[in-house]
C-alpha cells in the first residue's frame, strides 16, 4: 500500500498539490509507510477554502434528513472500502 498518493479534494475532484510533493503517512503499528498525502500551499488551501464557502449555501438549504443521509452514505462507503 506504500504506493498509494492521496491528492487533495478540492471542488469534488481530486487535485495534485501545487507543491508537487507528498508526506509519508507511517502505520503506527508497523512503522512503514502505508500512503503518501499531498503537502499543499496556501494556495492549495486559500482553494479549498473557496470551494467550501460556495457549497455551503446548497447544502445548508438541505433538510438535516437530507444531510444526514448523505453523512451516513459517506460512512457506508468509508466502511466498504
Amino acid at each position: 500500500m506504500a504506493g498509494v498518493e492521496i491528492d487533495n479534494f478540492i471542488n469534488g475532484e481530486f487535485v495534485p498539490p501545487s507543491t508537487g510533493q507528498y508526506m509519508d503517512v507511517t502505520a503506527p503499528a508497523t512503522g512503514k509507510v502505508c500512503a503518501k498525502v499531498a503537502v499543499s500551499s496556501i494556495s492549495d488551501v486559500e482553494k479549498a477554502v473557496a470551494a467550501a464557502k460556495a457549497a455551503f449555501p446548497a447544502w445548508s438549504s438541505l433538510t438535516i434528513k437530507s444531510r444526514a443521509a448523505k453523512m451516513f452514505k459517506l460512512d457506508h462507503l468509508i466502511q466498504q472500502n
